[in-house]
């Protein structure tokens, strides 16, 4: 029973704090030309969305817990607009339970522009979500979470570029033409079916697992931590794969018709595994810190002509390439 009371204390508490009936909105509708949408933001949620309207709507909320635990004079947030270009800046203290200062900001764009919008934001503590629409397209996505996590679903741009110093990036079901580019200094990386020229996803210390890539070029490194890579095929003829992790441990799955490999290490375990049955293997050089070789499929019928090239290393850690047909994956 202590339990439970403890547990809906907590909850209340947490409700109030960021879904309170205190707050502050500021509520803007841009019906000009509109080139770019930049916030700056200390604490807060950045919620990014798609419409049927004409008008760039934004409603900018500075919540806290009550109106008697906080400084008025300290909340300074405004949204402006100039030369096509939207500003939203929320300034405020360090977050903390007692006031529970915050803001809360809602970004509606139209899904009937023609010219694509540039997103640019920086955030200090918080999180930020895009979420797009069927056949709208983005100019640039560019986010700095410095803490806190980033989430991206459906999102189609000409690039992408999230970077964290502790945090989550997840980006999913999303297309970039040019690339993708994701850095965390500490913490996770995660992408799941998405479509793009050149994926770069580098963590120094965490996780980084990818799902369903569909790129030309695929560079993913962890310093301290592990890479995780399934199902990962070119938009072309050819994919290059770079996996690279100085303590920790490399998993690559691919099912490619044509494989050449080289693994690295300088004291790690090192393995390819494949089915006799439907691949052919041979290793070039094989000691304590290379395996190079090349695998093909045996299938004569399969009239796939892609190829990957792998390269995966390791200072201190494992590294496993699995070759397989993409349904047993």
């Amino acid at each position: 029973m202590l339990t439970f009371v403890v547990t809906f204390r907590a909850y209340n508490s947490l409700k109030n704090c960021f879904h309170g009936d205190s707050y502050i909105l500021q509520e803007s509708v841009i019906n000009s030309t509109v080139s770019k949408i930049q916030f700056d933001v200390i604490t807060g949620f950045v919620h990014i969305n798609f419409h049927a309207g004409s008008d760039v709507k934004v409603r900018l909320f500075d919540r806290f817990r009550s109106y008697d635990r906080i400084d008025r004079s300290t909340i300074q947030s405004s949204v402006s607009v100039n030369n096509g270009v939207v500003y939203i800046h929320s300034e405020s203290p360090a977050f903390n339970f007692h006031t529970c200062q915050h803001a809360s900001i809602e970004i509606l764009i139209p899904s009937s522009l023609r010219t694509p919008i540039a997103i640019a934001g920086v955030v200090n503590t918080g999180y930020v979500k895009i979420h797009g629409a069927d056949g709208v397209s983005l100019s640039t996505v560019e986010l700095v979470v410095q803490a806190g996590k980033v989430d991206l679903d459906e999102v189609v741009a000409k690039s992408i570029y999230v970077s964290s110093n502790i945090g989550c990036i997840d980006v999913r079901h999303s297309i970039a033409s040019n690339y993708i580019k994701l850095l965390v200094q500490t913490g996770s990386v995660r992408t799941h079916d998405i479509i793009t020229k050149d994926l770069q996803a580098v963590t120094q210390y965490g996780r980084s697992v990818h799902g369903g890539i569909v790129a030309d070029k695929v560079h993913v490194e962890t310093k301290w931590g592990y890479n995780y890579v399934v199902e990962s095929s070119p938009l072309s003829n050819e994919q290059k794969i770079d996996i690279i992790t100085e303590y920790g441990s490399n998993l690559l799955y691919v099912s490619s018709p044509k494989v050449d490999f080289k693994l690295n290490t300088r004291k790690g375990y090192m393995v390819v595994d494949y089915e006799n049955e439907s691949w052919e293997c041979k290793v070039h050089n094989a000691t304590t810190a290379i395996l190079n070789g090349q695998c093909s499929t045996l299938d004569k019928s399969d009239s796939d002509s892609s190829r990957s090239v792998i390269t995966i290393k390791s200072s201190y850690g494992t590294s496993n390439l699995i070759i397989d047909e993409e349904d047993e994956l």
